[in-house]
């Protein structure tokens, strides 16, 4: 969970 929860929030500050 926490692992894909990085990931999402890492896509996010790479798009934002």
């Amino acid at each position: 969970m926490t692992l894909t929860a990085a990931v999402a929030a890492y896509i996010i500050a790479s798009t934002g």
